[in-house]
Parts: C-alpha cells; sequence; structure tokens
C-alpha cells in the first residue's frame, strides 16, 4: 500500500498525526462522565395515588383496579405491578429498553384521564419517571442545630427544600421520611351540633364549599379582556374559624360556634435516627438514563449551599449520609490502575521473548495510543465511563498487542533475509496485512450478535462491544502506519547512535583499572554462554523464530541515509542485542557514578577517616558489577533454553501430526474430543449478574403488623442502642471482632422497618453483618435479614430471585405462602428470605357493619355513618389551604369525643340528623378482624412476593432448580398450593431469555466468522481449519473459570462471563488466520509443497504465538487477581478470554 510507504518515508507527519490522536483522546476522556455502570436500568413510570385514612381493601378496589384496567395496554409495557397500603396506592409500569419516555408519560396521563368512579377525596394521581425499585443514590439528613426537634421542620422542607432537589436533572423522586405536617384541625362540640341541629355533613359541605376558587371565565371590553373569579379558598385558620355553616331565621351559625379552630402538628409516623440523632431523612431516587456521579456532585453542590444560607436561618443543617460517587471511582480507578498493570507486565513478557528494548519500546507505545485514540470514538457516541467499557477496553489490549507482535515479528523476518531496513518495514507490513485485517474484521464481527440485544444485558455488552472495536480498529490502522514508520526511525536513530556509543566504551576501560581481571572473567564467562547459545541456535534450524536466523552474509551494507538504513534494532552484526543495550546502559551508569565517586574524593580529600571508605566503595561496585552480569547471562540463557525445550516438544509433535493423512485426521479428532471431555466437569453453573459487594449493609425487618408509633420507636431504639458502642461518632475506632461503624440509619415505617451501617475499614464490610443480625435478634417478636448491597442494585437490578404466590383468595395465598417459606429455609440453606406483605397476619382491623334500618331511621346513610366514623376515631381530612407563608396546609376535622382505644368505638356516641344524641355501637355490628397491611398486584392479580437472596456459593440456576424440583412438587403433595400459582419473575426469568439470546448469539459468531474468513481468502475449506481451534478456546475459558473459583473468589457463569465465550470466537482464531495466511503465501508465492508450506509458517509463528499467549494473559491478569471495587463485572469475563488464549 502506498500509504505505508508514505508513512514510512514521512516519520514526521506520522508523530504530528499521533500526537493529535493522544490529544483529542485526552480531551475525549475527560469529558466522558463518569458511572459504575452503562445506563442499565428499564424505563420505569411510577404512579402514586393518596387517598387518606382508606385501608388496603379500598386502596385496591377504589383506586388500584380502575388504574391497572386501563394501564395494562400501554405500549411497550413488559410488566406492571401494584402496592396497596393504608392510604396510598402505588402502580408500578415497566417498559421495553428503548421506549421514548417523554411519550410513555404522556400516554400513561392520556389513560389515567380515561379512569373514571374515584372516591370523592382522594388526591390526584402523580406520575414519576422513576419507581420503588430504582435504589437512592443519595441519603440527606436533616438535623437541627437549637433545642427544637427536628420533626416539626417537616412542611418546610417539603414545602421549599424538596423541590429544589427534585428540579437537579436526573432527580426521579425525593423520599421525605419522617418529621410531621403542620395541620389546622377543627375539633367539633358534639353537643353544640345537637344544640344547633347541625350534622356532620353540614359542617363538611359548609367547609367544603367556602374552600374554593370559581372561574367565571373572561369579559372583553374594549381594548381589553378581563378574567373573572371567585376567590374564596382560606388564607389562614382565622377564614376557617368564621365559616358560616348555617342559617336559619336570620340566625347565623358559625363554625366557631359548634368547634375549636387550631393550630397543630399531624401525629408522628415514622421514626428516624441517624448515628446519634433525631433526623428527617431526604433519599435522592435517579431516573433511569440519569448520570449517577453528575447527579450526585450537583445534589453535593446544592446541599452546600443550603446549609449556608437557607437552612441556617431556619437553625437546620443536612448531614450526608451515603452516596455511590466514592465506590464509582473506586472502581474506575482500581480498573485503570489494572490496564495499566496490565501493559508493563505485557511489556516484560515482551522483552523476555525480544530482549531489545527498542522492539519492546515500539510494540508498547502503540498500546496507549490506540486506547486514548478509541476514546475520541466513544465520547461522540455519547458513552460515559464506566468499568464495563473500560474492562472491554482491557480486553482489547491483548488483541492490540498481538497486532503490533505481529507486525514488528515480520520486519524482522524479512530484515534477516538480507533486506534493507526501509524495504523490510514495507514489505513486513504489507505481507501481514491481509491477515491482520482478517482477525480485525472477525473479532469486531462477532460484536454483531451482541450488539443487537435488547434488555439491561444488551446496554452492557454494548459497551464492551463498543469498546473493543473501536479500540482493535484504530490499533488496526495504528499497527500499519505508526508501527513501521516508528521501527525504521529508531532504526536509522540507533545505526547513528553506535559509533558514539562504541566510543563510550573504549573511554571508560581507562576507569576500570582496578576490576581488570574481573571484567575479562566476567567476560570470558559471557562469551562461551553466547556461543553455546549461538550454537543451538544453529542446530535448531527453525529456532523459535526467523527472527534469531542469521542475517543473510551476501547482504550488502549501504551507507546510511534517508532510505537505507541497514542496521536492524537486533544489532547481531556488532554484537548481541540484549549485551549491548545492557552493557551500554550500565556502562551509563558506571560513568555516572565515577563521576560522583571522584566529587566524593575530591572533598573528602583531607579526611583521613573518610579516605578509608574509598576503597570499599570501589570493592562493592565491582563486586555489583560482576553479580549484575552474571545475572544477565543467567537469565538469557533461562529464558533461551525454555524456549528451545518447549519449540523442540511443539516441532515434535507437529511432526507427528503431519507425518501422514492418517494422522493428521486422528490428531484433529483426538484434540476436539479431548478439549471436550475435559470441559464437562468444569462447566459451572448459571447465573444473572455478578454479585459483588458495597460498603454498605442493609438490614430488612419483618416486624408483627399494625404496630403502633410506639412499639416501632421502641425497636428502633433497641437496635440504635445495641449498635451505638460501635459508632465512629461514640469513639469506637474499631477491634478484632468488628471494625467501626462509620455511617448508621434506622428508619421505622408503618408497613417496614430497616437499618443500614457503613463500615470505617471498606474491607471489613462483612464482619458487620454478623453485629446487625444479632442487633435484630436482641429484640423480641421480630426476625429479620442483612443484604449487602450489590453493584448494580443503585440501577434497579435486583439480585434476588422473585417468586409470586398468585391467586385470588388471601386466606388460600396465605396458606400456600408459609408453606412456601418454610421449605425454602429447609431447601435453599444460607438463603435470606423476605415476604412482602409480612406473614404474620396479625394487622388487626376494627370493622363496622352498618344495620341499615337503624341508619334510615336515624337520617343517615352509609357515607354519612361512614364520614362520622372517620371523624372520631382519628380526624378525616376535609381539604387543605395555602397559608400566608405559601404552605400548604391539611385541613382536619374531629372530634371532641375522639376515640383511644378499641372499647372507646363501642361506646361513642354521635349526633345523628334525627336530632338524637345516639351510641355507636346501635348504629352498626362493630367487630375485631384481622387482615393485611398491604395488598400486591402482579399483572393485576393477587400475589405475595418472596425475595430470595441466595448465599453466595448458590447460583440463580440452583435457585430456579430447587423451587422448581423440589419445593413446587413438594408443596403439591402436601396439598398446600391448591389453586395458587407460583410464578418465578425478575432475574430468573431474564437469565432464561438471554440464555436463549446468548446462545444463538454464540452460533451466530460462529457463522458470521466463517463467513468473513470465506470472503477473505475465497475458499470455503480454510475457514473451517480455523473454526476448529475454537473448542480448544473453550476448553480453556472453562478452565480458566474453574481456576479463579478454586483459587481467587467464588465465580459462577454469570451472563457477563457468557459474553466471554463470544469474544474469544473472534479472538483465538487469530493466531490460526495468520498460519493459514503465511501457508497459502509459502504455497502460492515461495512455491513451496503443502508440507514444507504448513510446516514452515507454523513454526515461524511458535515465538509470537507464546508471546501474545503470555502477554494477553498477563495483560488480563490484573483484572482477574485484583480484588476491590467493582472487580466481581470483569474477573469471570477476564478469566475465560485469558483462559482461551
Amino acid at each position: 500500500m502506498k500509504l505505508i510507504e508514505y508513512s514510512v518515508k514521512n516519520p514526521v507527519v506520522v508523530f504530528v498525526g499521533v500526537i493529535f490522536l493522544l490529544l483529542f483522546g485526552y480531551l475525549a476522556i475527560m469529558q466522558m462522565p463518569y458511572s459504575l455502570t452503562p445506563n442499565i436500568s428499564r424505563p420505569t413510570i411510577s404512579i402514586n395515588t393518596t387517598w387518606a385514612g382508606a385501608t388496603p381493601y379500598e386502596v385496591e378496589k377504589e383506586i388500584v383496579q380502575r388504574q391497572e384496567k386501563f394501564l395494562k395496554n400501554l405500549p411497550n409495557l413488559i410488566s406492571m405491578t401494584s402496592s396497596s397500603r393504608e392510604g396510598v396506592g402505588v402502580v408500578s409500569l415497566e417498559f421495553e429498553v428503548g421506549t421514548d419516555m417523554k411519550k410513555a408519560m404522556l400516554d400513561t396521563s392520556s389513560k389515567l384521564s380515561e379512569v373514571r368512579g374515584y372516591p370523592s377525596n382522594i388526591d390526584n394521581p402523580v406520575i414519576r419517571s422513576t419507581g420503588e425499585t430504582i435504589a437512592p443514590v443519595v441519603y440527606l439528613f436533616v438535623k437541627s442545630d437549637s433545642k427544637q426537634s427536628v420533626r416539626w421542620s417537616y412542611t418546610y422542607l417539603y414545602e421549599d427544600i424538596v423541590k429544589l432537589y427534585e428540579r437537579i436533572d436526573g432527580v426521579g423522586m425525593v423520599d421525605i421520611l419522617g418529621g410531621v405536617a403542620k395541620q389546622v384541625e377543627v375539633i367539633l362540640n358534639t353537643k353544640q351540633l345537637a344544640f344547633y341541629n347541625i350534622t356532620l355533613d353540614d359542617v363538611i359541605s359548609a367547609m367544603q364549599a367556602h374552600n374554593v376558587n370559581v372561574s367565571a371565565g373572561s369579559l372583553d371590553y374594549g381594548q381589553r379582556a378581563y378574567r373573572v373569579r371567585t376567590i374564596g379558598l382560606y388564607e389562614s385558620s382565622e377564614d376557617v374559624y368564621n365559616t358560616i355553616v348555617k342559617t336559619d331565621n336570620s340566625q347565623v351559625v358559625y363554625l366557631r360556634d359548634i368547634a375549636n379552630v387550631i393550630n397543630t402538628y399531624e401525629l408522628p409516623k415514622v421514626p428516624n435516627i441517624h448515628n446519634n440523632d433525631e433526623t428527617i431523612s431526604l433519599q435522592i431516587r435517579p431516573t433511569a438514563e440519569a448520570n449517577v456521579l453528575e447527579l450526585i456532585d450537583k445534589v453535593r453542590n446544592l446541599t452546600n449551599e443550603l446549609n449556608a444560607k437557607q437552612l441556617k436561618e431556619h437553625h437546620l443543617h443536612i448531614d450526608w449520609g451515603r452516596d455511590s460517587a466514592g465506590f464509582i471511582q473506586d472502581a474506575i480507578a482500581l480498573v485503570k490502575h489494572d490496564i495499566i498493570l496490565g501493559i508493563l507486565l505485557a511489556a516484560i513478557v515482551l522483552y523476555a521473548f525480544l530482549r531489545n528494548f527498542s522492539s519492546v519500546f515500539v510494540v508498547s507505545v502503540i498500546i496507549p495510543i490506540s486506547i486514548l485514540s478509541s476514546f475520541i470514538l466513544l465520547q461522540g457516541m455519547g458513552r460515559t465511563l464506566n468499568v464495563i467499557l473500560l474492562a472491554g477496553v482491557s480486553f482489547a489490549v491483548s488483541m492490540i498487542i498481538d497486532s503490533s507482535i505481529v507486525v514488528v515479528e515480520n520486519i524482522h523476518r524479512h530484515h534477516s533475509m538480507g533486506k534493507r531496513m526501509f524495504e523490510s518495514c514495507i514489505d513486513g507490513t504489507k505481507e501481514v496485512l491481509g491477515a491482520l485485517f482478517a482477525s480485525t474484521i472477525t473479532t469486531i464481527g462477532i460484536f454483531i450478535p451482541i450488539i443487537g440485544l435488547k434488555d439491561e444485558i444488551g446496554q452492557l455488552f454494548s459497551d464492551i462491544a463498543l469498546a473493543s472495536s473501536s479500540a482493535l480498529s484504530i490499533a488496526l490502522i495504528i499497527c500499519l502506519l505508526v508501527v513501521p514508520s516508528l521501527y525504521y526511525s529508531l532504526a536509522k536513530f540507533l545505526a547513528r547512535r553506535k559509533d558514539s556509543k562504541d566510543s563510550m566504551e573504549s573511554n571508560l576501560q581507562d576507569s576500570k583499572i582496578d576490576s581488570k581481571n574481573l571484567e575479562n572473567l566476567d567476560s570470558k564467562e559471557e562469551s562461551n554462554n553466547l556461543q553455546n547459545l549461538d550454537s543451538n541456535n544453529v542446530k535448531d534450524s527453525n529456532n523459535l523464530s526467523p527472527a534469531h536466523h542469521p542475517i543473510n552474509e551476501n547482504a550488502t551494507h549501504r551507507p546510511i541515509d534517508e532510505n537505507t538504513a541497514d542496521h536492524p534494532i537486533n544489532n547481531e552484526d556488532s554484537k548481541d542485542s540484549i549485551t549491548h543495550k545492557i552493557n551500554s546502559l550500565f556502562n551509563t551508569m558506571t560513568t555516572k557514578f565515577h563521576n560522583i565517586k571522584q566529587t566524593i574524593e575530591s572533598k573528602i580529600t583531607n579526611n583521613k577517616k573518610l579516605q578509608n571508605l574509598i576503597p570499599k566503595i570501589k570493592r562493592y561496585t565491582r563486586f555489583t558489577k560482576f553479580y549484575l552480569k552474571k545475572f544477565k547471562i543467567l537469565v538469557d540463557t533461562t529464558f533461551i533454553n525454555i524456549g528451545v525445550y518447549f519449540y523442540n516438544k511443539i516441532v515434535k509433535i507437529l511432526t507427528i501430526c503431519l507425518k501422514s493423512a492418517k494422522n493428521r485426521i486422528l490428531c484433529v479428532l483426538g484434540f476436539v474430543v479431548v478439549s471436550l471431555l475435559i470441559t464437562l466437569p468444569f462447566i459451572p453453573k448459571l447465573d444473572y449478574l455478578p454479585k459483588g459487594s458495597q460498603n454498605f449493609l442493609v438490614a430488612y425487618i419483618q416486624a408483627p403488623n399494625g404496630l403502633s408509633y410506639e412499639e416501632r420507636s421502641n425497636i428502633i431504639n433497641a437496635i440504635y442502642d445495641y449498635n451505638a458502642p460501635y459508632m465512629l461518632a461514640n469513639g469506637f475506632k474499631g477491634d478484632k471482632e468488628y471494625p467501626a461503624i462509620r455511617d448508621f440509619y434506622i428508619s421505622g415505617g408503618t408497613t417496614s422497618i430497616y437499618f443500614y451501617e457503613i463500615s470505617a475499614d471498606p474491607k471489613r464490610v462483612k464482619e458487620l453483618m454478623k453485629l446487625m443480625q444479632a442487633s435484630i435478634d436482641s429484640v423480641p417478636n421480630i426476625s429479620g435479614s442483612v443484604v449487602e448491597q450489590g453493584i448494580f442494585s443503585s440501577s434497579g437490578i435486583s439480585e434476588n430471585v422473585e417468586v409470586n404466590i398468585i391467586g385470588a383468595d388471601l386466606d388460600s395465598m396465605l396458606i400456600s405462602a408459609n408453606s412456601f417459606m418454610e421449605l425454602a429455609k429447609e431447601n435453599l440453606k444460607g438463603a435470606r428470605i423476605r415476604a412482602f406483605p409480612s406473614l404474620d397476619v396479625n394487622n388487626r382491623e376494627i370493622n363496622l357493619y352498618p344495620d341499615m334500618r337503624s341508619l334510615a331511621v336515624n337520617g343517615l346513610n352509609v357515607k354519612s355513618f361512614g364520614n362520622i366514623v372517620d371523624v372520631i376515631i382519628g380526624g378525616k381530612k376535609v381539604g387543605d389551604f395555602r397559608n400566608a407563608d405559601g404552605k400548604i396546609i391539611d385541613l382536619m376535622l374531629s372530634s371532641d369525643n375522639t376515640t383511644q382505644s378499641p372499647e372507646d368505638v363501642l361506646y361513642s356516641q354521635i349526633y345523628a340528623p334525627s336530632g338524637q344524641i345516639v351510641p355507636l355501637s346501635s348504629l352498626a355490628d362493630i367487630r375485631q378482624d384481622i387482615g393485611l397491611s398491604q395488598i400486591r398486584h402482579y399483572e393485576q392479580d393477587r400475589n405475595i412476593l418472596f425475595y430470595i437472596n441466595p448465599q453466595d456459593s448458590m447460583s440463580l440456576q440452583e435457585v430456579i432448580a430447587t423451587i422448581n424440583n423440589v419445593i413446587v412438587p413438594k408443596m403439591q403433595e402436601l396439598n398446600t398450593l391448591g389453586e395458587n400459582k407460583i410464578a418465578i419473575s425478575g432475574n430468573a426469568n431474564k437469565l432464561h431469555k438471554l440464555a436463549k439470546h446468548l446462545s444463538g448469539g454464540f452460533l451466530l459468531a460462529l457463522i458470521i466468522t466463517y463467513l468473513l474468513l470465506t470472503a477473505l481468502y475465497a475458499n470455503f475449506f480454510y475457514p473451517i481449519i480455523i473454526i476448529f481451534t475454537i473448542p480448544f478456546a473453550l476448553t480453556g475459558g472453562f478452565l480458566g473459570l474453574a481456576f479463579v473459583d478454586t483459587f481467587i473468589a467464588h465465580q459462577n457463569l454469570d451472563v457477563l462471563t457468557m459474553l466471554g465465550f463470544i469474544i474469544l470466537v473472534g479472538s483465538v482464531v487469530n493466531n490460526a488466520i495468520l498460519i493459514v495466511y503465511q501457508s497459502l503465501i509459502n504455497l502460492r508465492e515461495y512455491k513451496m509443497n503443502v508440507y514444507d508450506s504448513v510446516f514452515n509458517a507454523t513454526t515461524s509463528r511458535i515465538r509470537p504465538i507464546y508471546m501474545s499467549m503470555l502477554t494477553s494473559i498477563l495483560a488480563l491478569a490484573p483484572l482477574i487477581f485484583s480484588s476491590g471495587a467493582g472487580s466481581e463485572i470483569y474477573r469471570g469475563l477476564g478469566a475465560v478470554i485469558a483462559g482461551a488464549f
């Protein structure tokens, strides 16, 4: 190609181009946003509908079921779940990856507008582009700087602060937990109601009729249009106080005549403790497409600004709790470190084989150029800088090294044939152009089926595919243009430096008088060793590679000019290259040391004590030089002897295999069969995603349903008291048993109690699990499990197996659920199992069954009777208003006859429209029942959901098999399943689908590779030879996994690891491509027979194959052996690819 010749002739142009690539690559990588993983969350929409005071059954019937009926037909919807709790219904919608969320939000809003028949006093549904399944990425804790409790600040925070966080781009939802809201409470006087003959419905109607603005449209007059409105909304508690309830014969009855109106707070519901303080928690949940690190930075900046201004004025401050930024940065830093370390290790291997600093430099410099240049493309495609993408770059390093080695080796080979260096660089590069193009295009081609995958796994795979493809594409261009240009330039430079270095060596002889005998002894021994090595090289005619063949003695040495540089980088015409370079470096160091020594001698001439040190310094210098040279010879000898040994063994096996057609067939079939037989015992169980872990432990407590606020506070305080002595904030620094707790938070909601802990020593975080479990066990009548948050948890991808008990009858479902729980604990040893809702059916209820005749006699109906009960039980919300400060204040209507206990309900008296005060018990049958605190739906059917978090040694495949083959049959045998169904959802369902996709992807990768090779070779047979190398690579991949699982960390066959087997299809065929390609050149151009063509092509690739194998393994070794943040993501993938080599 003319471009190759142009690059060799114009190294300055090439150098400038490289500088441009490095510059723009650096700018691109600095501009790329950071994240732990690609944006892999499914698009999610949640609909929250509040109905104050409603039971789960009412919420289910009146809200959730109505909404589900219309939402089930939304485009691209793949799952719909819901939860009906006291006072709130939540419907979660999960869409296909790639769904236009703006359109999905509009469609959802449109469908909700079609719902009819809502109760009159529910709030409008709130639609958010996130869901409860997406975990918070930031925990903030508001605390008081004064003696006043922080709980009274809820309204201020909700109205003025939360909205500031919600405005941040990428924030999907801000949960506010703890505190109590302001409200205006209207306390009715029952006797006054009877005196004025006013019913409760009269009061409610009057307040709602007054607290409203009515628009009358607009009035056009002259040049202007006037909007006309009737203003009646309350603006203060005084307005409420002056509400007219009734007029009778000119007598006006105000609300103040029959009630007291007071400014107060709602009853507390959620107790919160952060470290040692009462707190209100703000939890930031991102949208599915949010850039987490950017979001966290914006949240941090806003928090600092609020602490310095608004919050300080209200004697409040926000403590920064927990975020995932540190883990993300640590994970990215670790993989960057692994890449750099891998490059250094690969460079050491290159030196061991090439034994030439210049050649190592040429190969090593290509790696950072290719990697940095690839980020130009990746940044242009809008990718984030994440662990998965960097892992893809790291896997490309080994392939980049292989490509550059091929070019350097072939240039060596052509120069050893007697060609000028200029011609060697051009011809050597041209000769491997086709092979490099074939290996690169096949490697990139196998990513086609990967990029086509949907779901979150497709998003993970696409980052690896794009990173590797970008790096390999640019590396191909750099290997063809930069390598020969750089190689030729170095050859000229070294040739011009040769005379000056030889002169320096002669000058140094004068300064070595004291060590002359030692030098002669060393030189003699080195010469003997080198002669022995040369004789071995001659003896093994095709030793290691053509790079070791002697240069053609007939080659003409021309003067050095721009087009002729006959001195190879491996200067065999003067000295063995390695000896020359190391001696030159050593002599340079000796010269500098000699100068320093003379300076010291001149300064200490008059100091007799110091003068005595000079002979010792000289003696130690001679001693060091002698053993350095001995060590150098030993290393050279060892490496060459090892190489010769393996070379001879392979040549011997190759000779046997090629001896006859029968031998060739038996060898091929034998190797394939043996590799497959070796593979079978090492195939691990299937899993979904790498589990990994973060420095973040969460404990979920299963307490009896229906606990009061006081009882929940007691549980929280007991757990806090147990953990407090181990907190860093309380002076604990850690001991042998437990590390210190850096951050502690516990919250007790009406439906769940949980707490988290963060270790001061991230490496010892698992040790805190025992402490947390002990604190749960110390509290009577509760149970719980401790879970270490996984790598993908913040993306809403659960590591749990989700099992749904689906049915229509709650009692029957509870029987099935209890049976499943017992069998799961028995058969899934060590698994942490949680049920939602809790299976403890002790959520006590007081149900009133009205006597219709009694109601009618007293002028009541079910609705008015229910309103009365609502008021006397705890207060009924009848509206809200915005006060002078702009805060929304709830209006609560209660009675002076408010009940305090279940017995009070029986004896409560109400004023009836009939004009009589009657006991509640005379109007209804009052019963105490037991019900659920929460009702869940899975695809519109009632369900009880189990989260099963298996121990690390148990794969997802084993859990699914145990459920399907052991637990379900046992339930059928015990007749506890009944008419209910068991459906496994979540990761288990995704794994089943993905396994099919990846199996098809693997076959498609084989087909793509075969077709590409067929097109490149214009032959249908040669690609089959190359494809036959894949079974051996599969064996190596499984052996690599077995090694990791046995000696490093537990490793299942998760989907990222499965990707490694697809990648190896395109990568392991590279050596086979080069052997076949060289065989065809020998056959067609050099007119060799078939045997000699194959034998020569194979033996000439032995050393490059060893080099590429070892450099690839060592380049991947840091990814396999490193342990730290996020290392679990790519360890299995690296093990497969390294094993394949």
